[in-house]
């Protein structure tokens, strides 16, 4: 199939770590489900719309994610993510809902 494009509908199960290796989020954390949002639509961060333009349906790919596409000098999470922190992400999309605009 296609890569997802803007205004589609993606479901991803995930992990994400900081470069130490310490989990700051997964889907395990959320009963297994995966974070679903809207492509282009601004609801994650930035690094994580461009990695999801490049996967396909049921497959897996690391991501590594700069501290200017992820949560910047602000860090995230009540200080589980610090600032200007880099991220790694594993993610897997389980679903794609194409947008009937695209």
């Amino acid at each position: 199939g296609r890569l997802p494009k803007d205004g589609d509908q993606v479901s991803i199960l995930y992990i994400g770590k900081l470069t130490d290796g310490t989990v700051f989020d997964s889907s395990e954390f959320h009963n297994n489900q995966p974070f679903t949002f809207t492509v282009g639509g601004g609801g994650v961060i930035k690094g994580w719309d461009l990695a999801v333009r490049k996967m396909r349906l049921n497959k897996s790919m690391i991501v590594e994610i700069p501290s200017k596409l992820g949560y910047g000098i602000k860090g995230a999470g009540n200080g589980k993510i610090p600032p200007n922190s880099n991220l790694i992400f594993k993610m897997t999309m389980t679903n794609i809902i194409r947008s009937q605009h695209t």
